[in-house]
C-alpha cells in the first residue's frame, strides 16, 4: 500500500506543471547567476592584483618620506659638533647655531609643510588601496555564499534564489561592487598628488611635469566619465558614469516637467 502511495505521489509530482516552470526558471536563473558571479569574480581578482602591487609601491615611497616627520640624528650630530667648535674657537660667527638643549629636544622639531602634506596623501592612498583589497575579498566571499545558498530541491532552490536576488537588489550590492574600483582610482589620485608635493622641494621642474601628467589624466578620466551620457555608442566607461548619467537624466526630467504641455524636451 505504501509503495503504491509513493508511486502515485511521484507520478503526480512529475505531472505537476509547476515543476517544469520551476525548472525553466532555475535554468535561466542559473545562467544569470553564473554570468553575474563570473563578472564580479573577474573584477575582484583584477582589483586584488592591482591593489597588492600598488600598495607595495606606495609603501616603498612612504618608507622614504616617513623619515622627514622625525628629527634627523645626523643634523643633531652636526649641531653638537658646531657647538663644540664654537666653544673651542670662540668664533662669534656661529651664534645662530641652535643650542644643545634645542638639538636634543625632540619636541622642538617641526616637520616641513611639504613633508606633512606628502605623507598625509600617501598614507590616505595606502589606506584606500588596502580598503579596496579588503572589499574585493568580501565580495568574493559574498559571491560564494550566494552560490552555495541556492543548492537543494528545485522549488526550494528557486525560492531561495529569488529571495537572495531580491536582497542583492534591495541592498544595492551591484552599486557597491561598482564603487570598489573608485577606491583604487582615488588612491591613485592621492598618490600622484603626494608625488607632486614630494618632488616640489627637491626639483620644481620634475614636480611641475608630474602635475601636468596628473592634470591630463584627470581631464581624460572626466571625459570617459561624461561622454557615454551623450554618446550611447561610446565604449569608454568609468565607475562614475552611471552616477553622472542618473544626475543628467534627473535634471532633464525636472526640466521636462516644468515645460508647458505639448512641448517635448530636445534629445541629447
Amino acid at each position: 500500500m505504501s509503495e503504491t502511495t509513493g508511486a502515485d505521489h511521484l507520478s503526480r509530482r512529475d505531472d505537476d506543471p509547476s515543476t517544469k516552470i520551476w525548472g525553466l526558471y532555475l535554468d535561466q536563473a542559473g545562467r544569470d547567476n553564473e554570468r553575474l558571479t563570473e563578472n564580479w569574480k573577474g573584477d575582484m581578482d583584477a582589483i586584488l592584483i592591482f591593489a597588492g602591487l600598488f600598495s607595495a609601491s606606495v609603501t616603498s615611497f612612504i618608507i622614504e618620506s616617513y623619515g622627514n616627520l622625525q628629527p634627523d640624528n645626523t643634523d643633531t650630530a652636526v649641531i653638537l659638533l658646531a657647538q663644540i667648535y664654537r666653544q673651542l674657537s670662540n668664533d662669534t660667527s656661529l651664534e645662530s647655531i641652535p643650542s644643545v638643549t634645542q638639538a636634543l629636544d625632540s619636541n622642538a622639531f617641526v616637520p616641513s609643510t611639504s613633508s606633512l602634506v606628502c605623507n598625509v596623501l600617501w598614507f590616505l592612498s595606502l589606506s584606500l588601496s588596502l580598503t579596496a583589497a579588503l572589499s574585493a575579498t568580501l565580495v568574493q566571499q559574498w559571491t560564494r555564499n550566494y552560490l552555495q545558498a541556492t543548492v537543494g530541491h528545485e522549488i526550494q532552490r528557486a525560492r531561495i534564489n529569488a529571495y537572495l536576488y531580491e536582497g542583492i537588489t534591495k541592498f544595492h550590492m551591484q552599486g557597491i561592487v561598482t564603487a570598489i574600483p573608485l577606491l583604487l582610482h582615488g588612491s591613485l589620485l592621492l598618490f600622484f598628488a603626494g608625488l607632486v608635493e614630494f618632488l616640489r622641494p627637491v626639483n620644481p621642474g620634475i614636480s611641475y611635469l608630474i602635475f601636468g601628467l596628473l592634470l591630463l589624466s584627470a581631464i581624460l578620466y572626466l571625459l570617459i566619465t561624461i561622454l557615454p551620457a551623450f554618446y550611447f555608442d561610446c565604449p569608454y566607461r568609468s565607475p562614475l558614469t552611471k552616477i553622472w548619467y542618473k544626475i543628467l537624466r534627473s535634471d532633464e526630467s525636472h526640466s521636462t516637467e516644468k515645460q508647458p504641455k505639448g512641448l517635448l524636451a530636445s534629445p541629447v
